[in-house]
């Protein structure tokens, strides 16, 4: 994902649509899109690091047969269950609030 933040955004601009564009526009879109792929990555790293950590933790349970390890690796899984429980929660909350700007706009006109 971060060096699709790099390469993406030069690749775009030389596709027909975006090539006639002015250099201040097609610079402000470059950068626009680095910064939001960048934050995109940056918001699901943690996620695939508690992943990692589960996964490492999980076989060092299953080979070792700990208790101990074991209940690492689940919190770490409750972890990512929580972020995602969390994340849902705020898009969801994003779309209603969408949703109804957009009524009220409608209703204006």
């Amino acid at each position: 994902m971060i060096v699709i933040a790099f390469f993406l955004p030069v690749l775009m601009t030389q596709l027909p649509p975006y090539n006639t564009m002015s250099t201040a526009y097609s610079a402000g879109v470059k950068i626009g899109m680095t910064i939001v792929y960048l934050l995109i990555s940056l918001l699901f790293f943690f996620p695939c690091f508690y992943l990692y950590k589960f996964s490492v933790k999980m076989q060092a349970a299953l080979k070792t047969v700990s208790q101990e390890n074991f209940d690492e690796a689940l919190m770490n899984m409750k972890s990512i269950f929580k972020f995602y429980g969390i994340f849902t929660i705020i898009i969801l909350s994003f779309y209603a609030l969408v949703f109804i700007v957009g009524i009220v706009t409608a209703a204006m006109h």
